[in-house]
């Protein structure tokens, strides 16, 4: 897609909804920002649940989604405060998380086993983030502001003014990285442990690779708090190719246990 390219109002609120998750909300204010998360998590909703109606027709697809969507709401209502999305604007990755435990209680165990039901997850995703990079590019700014924005958000964590909200640590660059965080406590395994879902939250991590591939982050994470690692190693450099254990495996994905790392390239 070219930066000129004209794109329709749907189109452009999905790419920025996306990135509300990665960029900090400029001067449009929290209302703004709070509209274009509902449009994004729109979009994964109507890929979702045409996924379900495809896997079992129209009839039963169209009342699996409305189970679902119940569930939804329920689940959102559930939604610990972190703050505002101009405050925290990794808030942005909680209703897609509601969304993912509402579907997941409704398909599994009766109709899917939660490696297929989270590859179908996985691929909603994947298909809202296709053919938008070079947009979503230009849109998330360099990596010199995003080292900046990051650096922002790992110090307001550490202030722990929600206790149900990520904590985590800035970490400047080595040369092999421009930039990192290591994440303490996740906002989405608090979320989902609570929920009586912790097997969720470890393939639900595997979505960060999606993302950071649409904007060119470069994202390098080899552990996290949900395989039962002490943390969570984001570390960046924009422009270079995404890599998230245990994708690399393909799917479904080989999770292995923290003392088994040395397997790790």
């Amino acid at each position: 897609m070219n930066y000129g390219e004209k794109m329709d109002r749907r189109k452009f609120l999905q790419i920025t909804g996306l990135v509300a998750g990665c960029a900090a909300v400029g001067a449009g204010g929290i209302a703004v920002a709070e509209n274009l998360t509902r449009d994004a998590m729109d979009s994964i909703k109507e890929i979702f649940n045409r996924k379900v109606v495809e896997r079992h027709g129209a009839a039963g697809g169209k009342d699996l989604a409305l189970r679902i969507e119940a569930e939804f709401q329920k689940n959102l209502s559930l939604l610990p405060y972190l703050g505002s999305e101009k405050e925290n604007r990794w808030t942005a990755y909680m209703p897609p998380a509601a969304f993912a435990l509402s579907a997941y209680r409704i398909l599994v165990p009766g109709d899917m086993a939660v490696d297929s039901f989270a590859k179908m997850f996985f691929e909603a995703v994947k298909e809202q983030t296709q053919n938008l990079s070079s947009y979503l590019m230009r849109l998330i700014g360099t990596d010199e502001g995003m080292k900046a924005n990051t650096r922002l958000l790992a110090e307001r964590s550490l202030l722990r003014a929600y206790p149900e909200d990520w904590v985590m640590d800035f970490v400047e660059g080595n040369g092999e990285y421009s930039y990192g965080i290591d994440v303490t406590e996740c906002a989405i395994k608090k979320f989902l442990d609570r929920r009586g879902a912790p097997e969720l939250t470890k393939y639900l991590c595997l979505t960060d690779y999606l993302t950071s591939e649409a904007v060119g982050r470069g994202l390098v994470r080899t552990k996290t708090l949900a395989e039962g690692c002490a943390g969570c190693d984001f570390r960046y450099r924009q422009g270079r190719a995404s890599y998230l254990y245990p994708l690399r495996n393909g799917w479904p994905p080989q999770f292995v246990e923290p003392g088994d790392r040395n397997m790790l390239p």
